[in-house]
């Protein structure tokens, strides 16, 4: 048979409650700090993103900028072009 007595401790002290305080504040706190960061996130998105156009001889993080000539991608490109094999 279960206890279905409230608990017989000093008045205003009840263990139950403190553990269901807890943890509604534990929860609480995880909304507001996942509301926090949804926000955060959406104002990052928000920002408009310019759009990026390098020029030559540009400063990058660790390089200088400059665009390969357009010979070689084609030399490239048709070095690898699937030929016929004769057998």
């Amino acid at each position: 048979m279960l206890n279905s007595a409230p608990f017989a401790g000093p008045a205003g002290h009840n263990p139950r409650e403190k553990v269901l305080k807890s943890t509604t504040l534990a929860r609480r706190t995880v909304a507001v700090l996942a509301l926090a960061a949804f926000a955060a996130t959406a104002a990052a998105q928000a920002q408009k993103k310019e759009d990026f156009t390098p020029q030559v001889g540009q400063a990058g993080k660790d390089v200088i900028w400059v665009p390969t000539p357009k010979s070689s991608s084609s030399a490239c490109c048709a070095w690898r072009r699937p030929r016929r094999t004769t057998s």
